[in-house]
């Protein structure tokens, strides 16, 4: 199973960085380009990160600190993701709507405090992995930031694409579904 998580990791980074040449190479506006470049490497850096846990869990103990970073920069940057496609939408949204960066913050810490006190996760002397106390604050913010991005979805289409809302609606609400079965269900 490793083996075929890691080579379908690397398809999907080899067109993200394919995706990254393209958006240097076309016409596409300054504004729009930015928020694309940053999903794109946002999302390079969380499989990445999966493909480290994963390649570490079943390690000894040796594997133990790159199991401690892999977790650490997934749940960082992982609730991070919908916004910049957010961005992708509606470049100013994000402005107007500062406080999103509060979950997201608070998150951030958390990520990055946790390989010493077991906030979102922890990794144990034996390398095994557990959910921490905190981790509610990862589904908090990443639920926060994935209705802002429905929200913000809705509307463009609303406005610029409107026969395809229905599908729209789908895509989100299957995303959605799928999101909170791995939350519920992590080894599905």
């Amino acid at each position: 199973m490793l083996s075929t998580y890691l080579a379908t990791a690397g398809i999907n980074l080899a067109a993200l960085l394919f995706l990254a040449g393209l958006l240097q190479s076309t016409g596409i506006n300054q504004a729009r380009r930015k928020p694309f470049l940053a999903g794109v490497f946002l999302t390079i850096g969380v499989i990445l990160a999966e493909a480290g846990t994963l390649t570490a869990q079943d390690g000894n103990t040796a594997w133990r600190s790159l199991n401690l970073a892999s977790n650490a920069v997934g749940f960082m940057l992982t609730p991070l993701i919908p916004l910049v496609l957010a961005a992708i939408f509606d470049n100013g949204t994000l402005r107007r709507h500062a406080w999103l960066a509060v979950p997201a913050g608070l998150n951030a810490v958390a990520a990055l405090l946790s390989p010493w006190f077991g906030l979102l996760f922890s990794v144990d002397e034996t390398n095994h992995y557990a959910r921490g106390g905190l981790f509610w604050l990862f589904i908090a913010a990443y639920g926060i930031h994935v209705v802002f991005l429905a929200m913000v979805t809705l509307r463009a289409t609303r406005r610029l694409f409107h026969p395809v809302q229905g599908r729209v609606i789908g895509l989100l609400l299957f995303a959605i579904a799928g999101t909170a079965v791995q939350l519920v269900f992590p080894a599905v």
